[in-house]
């Protein structure tokens, strides 16, 4: 009985092991959906799975830019699926929040992180009027203009856009393969009073994390990878030290083709 059971038991992880690989074929048969060049700013290596150097576990980190996410307003969360509701400010719902998975499209380096880089600029300068007319400190003022810096410097350039349950539909609408991408991530959504909870309560969402949040990097880029970050990042806004060639396939998966050192500045 132990023996049949072996048996059955190695059987099962060869067939999870042959979908799994077939899975990943079909992903990447065919052309790309999306290739990307990130950079460190986009897909961060965590330190702590690079500590053995000779790990075939080695993952990079997908980064979403710090965004307000003002496109999912209430609106568009109905849209979506989620339960907007009106309810009483005692309805645990909206304050435990909701998430639902969808699919999610992205767009690297275009109008919507210039867009993100205007907003940081006008909030700077109006801390240096405000610092003027003796409204504003100039803590306030520095760390707005170091957050524009950081920004400029080391920040995502990865902007999440837009959102739906049509994976196609949103490829029709953000079609370049160069510059969007399209895939699953968890939205999360949630209410806030703008100044406590004296005021009426406002619905936003946000994208908790992309699905998946961490792409496999193939052991033959360890070398190049390494070569890029022997020399340990002594700041969060420091330039990025590498770019990777990255791709989403049919089912909206990504992996990596690439990895090429950045020369230091």
């Amino acid at each position: 009985m132990k023996i049949r059971l072996s048996i059955f038991a190695i059987a099962l992880v060869v067939v999870a092991n042959a979908l799994v690989l077939v899975g990943v074929a079909w992903n990447r048969s065919g052309q790309p959906a999306s290739v990307l060049e990130l950079t460190e700013r986009e897909l961060a290596l965590s330190h702590d799975r690079w500590s053995n150097r000779e790990s075939t576990g080695v993952s990079l980190s997908l980064r979403l830019a710090d965004q307000d996410y003002d496109w999912l307003d209430a609106g568009k969360l109905a849209e979506l699926g989620f339960d907007v509701v009106p309810a009483d400010r005692d309805d645990g719902r909206y304050w435990r929040g909701q998430e639902r998975r969808l699919f999610v499209a992205l767009e690297y380096d275009g109008p919507a992180f210039e867009a993100l880089l205007d907003q940081q600029r006008s909030r700077l300068e109006r801390l240096r009027s405000e610092l003027a007319a003796g409204g504003a400190s100039r803590h306030e003022v520095e760390a707005a203009r170091s957050g524009l810096e950081r920004l400029l410097r080391a920040g995502s350039r990865l902007v999440a856009v837009d959102a739906g349950t049509d994976a196609d539909a949103l490829r029709n609408r953000y079609a370049n393969p160069e510059r969007h991408v399209v895939t699953r991530g968890l939205l999360r959504m949630h209410a806030i009073a703008p100044h406590g909870r004296g005021e009426d309560l406002r619905l936003r969402g946000r994208v908790g994390r992309l699905l998946p949040g961490e792409v496999y990097l193939p052991r033959r880029f360890h070398e190049a990878l390494r070569q890029a970050t022997d020399e340990q990042r002594n700041a969060i806004d420091a330039p990025p030290r590498y770019r990777v060639e990255i791709r989403w396939g049919r089912g909206h998966e990504p992996w990596i083709t690439g990895v090429v050192p950045i020369d230091p500045p």
